[in-house]
């Protein structure tokens, strides 16, 4: 073989090598950008499963929170339920001491003295219970009347406006329940209020009535 042809070997032999070396460059360069890639798709992938994750997380404690909120809900209904049924019998014993009126029968008769001692035990018991229970009579007298804890069965007229609104008496006592800071009204308090008439317009009134009626006679006599 002459040197020239050996030399265009060698050339050639070169040749190959550096297109070798650039074809496991360009190999070793698609691979690291198919890991690259790879890596980018298994973070994104990573960042929907954490996302998931903190779904079902927030999902889980709703649904636990919902469910203590339902049982709470629930245990409360019941006791509300017992506790209704006290203070009827309650208010029974309160009702029976009331009308209890004839102190000298009570004193001369010792079997009717151990009776209204026991109601009067057993009512005091009854007392006891609901306060220990949360349970509260509702403030009447002198407040403003307020729908959330009372029910007005029947207005006063009053001439003084700042009596208006305010209740004057209480027809039957009402209940709140208070379990864990939350106030549950158990039966709203039926009561009178006060309702400003001014002076005026009672006379106006008063007036028109006595037109009416002074008319209805006239005719009455006329016919």
């Amino acid at each position: 073989m002459s040197k020239k042809e050996e030399k265009k070997e060698i050339e050639e032999i070169i040749k190959l090598a550096r297109e070798e070396k650039i074809a496991e460059e360009e190999i070793i360069k698609q691979s690291f950008e198919e890991k690259n890639k790879l890596i980018e798709e298994l973070k994104e992938a990573n960042k929907e499963l954490n996302k998931q994750i903190l779904y079902l997380k927030a999902e889980f404690e709703n649904y636990r929170k919902r469910a203590e909120k339902e049982k709470q809900q629930k245990f409360i209904l019941g006791k509300i339920n017992v506790i209704e049924h006290i203070i009827n019998l309650y208010e029974m014993f309160s009702y029976a001491l009331n009308n209890i009126n004839d102190k000298e029968k009570i004193e001369e008769d010792p079997k009717f003295l151990n009776i209204f001692e026991g109601i009067r035990l057993l009512y005091k018991e009854f007392e006891n219970f609901l306060s220990k229970e949360g349970i509260k009579k509702i403030e009447c007298l002198n407040q403003k009347f307020n729908p959330s804890y009372h029910e007005a069965v029947e207005t006063v007229e009053v001439l003084d406006e700042n009596e208006d609104d305010k209740i004057i008496e209480v027809v039957s006592d009402g209940y709140i329940f208070i379990d864990k800071e939350i106030e549950y009204t158990l039966k709203p308090a039926k009561v009178k209020i006060a309702k400003y008439k001014p002076q005026s317009e009672k006379e106006n009134f008063e007036t028109k009535n006595n037109e009416i009626s002074s008319n209805k006679e006239d005719k009455e006599q006329n016919e």
